[in-house]
Formats: C-alpha cells, structure tokens, sequence
C-alpha cells in the first residue's frame, strides 16, 4: 500500500469515528432520562369572540350614553343627583361601573381631581396609554388603558365642566387572569368606550332619542 493511500485510509477513519460519536452523544440527550425540566411553552388561552360592534342608548340616564348592545345594565340613584350604573359583559366576565356625578363650575375642578388621583392609584407603576377626545356636544374624555393592571385595566373620565362629571373603570373579574389572556377584553370595551365617549353629551341638549340598537357612525 502506498504512503498517501494509508494517509487517506486513516483520515476516513478518523472521520467515521467522529461521526459514531457525535450520533451517539445526540442519543443520549434526545433520550435522556434524568429530571432536568424542558423549557417551558407559552400558555395558550381559549380565544375570546368579542360581542359585535352594535350599541344602544342607556334609558332613564342623565346623559346620552351608548353601550354595547349584548350588555346588561344595573342602576341605582342617589338622593344628590349622583347616579351609579353597571355595564355587565357576561361573555367576559367583566364589569364596567360608571359613577353620574352633578358639579358646577365651582366644584368640578376638585371632583375631577379626586377622579384622576384615584385613576393614577389604580394604574400605579404599570405602563398606560392615554386617549383624549371631545364629543360633539364638547364633553371632554380621557381613556386610560393600562392591560397589566389587569384587574382595572381600563378607566375614564368625562366632563362638560360646568354640570357633569362622570368616571368609569372596567373590572375584569378573576384574580389569576393575566394580561394576555384579557387582552381582546380590554381592546374590545376600549372601543365601546371610546364610542360612547365621541357621542356623550348631556341629556337635555340630545336632539334624537333612539333605543333601537344602532351601529357607529
């Protein structure tokens, strides 16, 4: 046999060996029987089919205030003119509680900062994104979307300045839902919100009364 055959025989020696090895090691690891723990997956939650965009007009409500129309509504009236309501989701298991406070033009200024100190309470150190609108009938609102703060992840304000202030916060019920999951719930009653909001005014300047359900303009 010549010297460069034998060379040649070794290096394709060499190289099997190399091969049944690294087979051999990739076995052991795919086959492995010891305790160590795989990486873990994400959680994968049921897909949420959020309620169609069709809304109607709250009755017997200072104000002319549209809500989603698969909601159900709870009220109840104070004797100062104050007035709570409750926008039930059930297919999301979530509340939206709406608070009808009467101000004037010397007390709104305090009741509205008692709204917002109480807003940046809830958020606290989470991340949030702030929404400003004015409705044609020039009631200003602010929408606060905070999803980590996922037990209140959505709030807002509204006022005409001069004789309303009315303040909302959507409470998604379940204490170990995460921000992922509720995500489609928080983005589907922002835009509810964020409709009623573009249509608020008080009820004595609405011009139309319609309690047919209706699609956004």
């Amino acid at each position: 046999m010549l010297k460069s055959d034998l060379r040649r025989s070794r290096v394709i020696s060499y190289a099997a060996v190399l091969l049944v090895t690294a087979v051999s090691v990739l076995g052991m690891e795919c086959g492995r029987s010891d305790n160590s723990s795989p990486a873990p997956r994400r959680t994968a939650y049921p897909r949420i089919e959020c309620y169609d965009t069709v809304y109607a007009r709250v009755n017997s409500f200072p104000l002319n205030l549209w809500i989603n129309f698969n909601a159900s509504v709870d009220g109840q009236r104070d004797d100062d003119g104050s007035q709570w309501l409750d926008v039930t989701y059930p297919r999301y298991n979530a509340v939206l509680h709406l608070t009808y406070t009467p101000v004037n033009r010397g007390t709104a200024a305090r009741v509205l900062d008692n709204r917002r100190e109480r807003m940046d309470m809830n958020v606290g150190e989470h991340h949030a994104d702030v929404t400003a609108t004015t409705s044609q009938s020039g009631v200003t609102s602010l929408i606060v979307k905070a999803p980590a703060a996922v037990v209140t992840p959505l709030q807002w304000v509204a006022t005409d300045s001069v004789a309303f202030v009315l303040s909302g916060a959507l409470e998604i019920k379940g204490n170990d839902r995460s921000a992922e999951e509720t995500a489609p719930i928080v983005e589907a009653v922002y835009n509810d919100i964020l409709m009623a909001a573009r249509r608020l005014s008080r009820d004595d300047l609405s011009l139309i009364h319609i309690s047919e359900p209706t699609r956004p303009y």
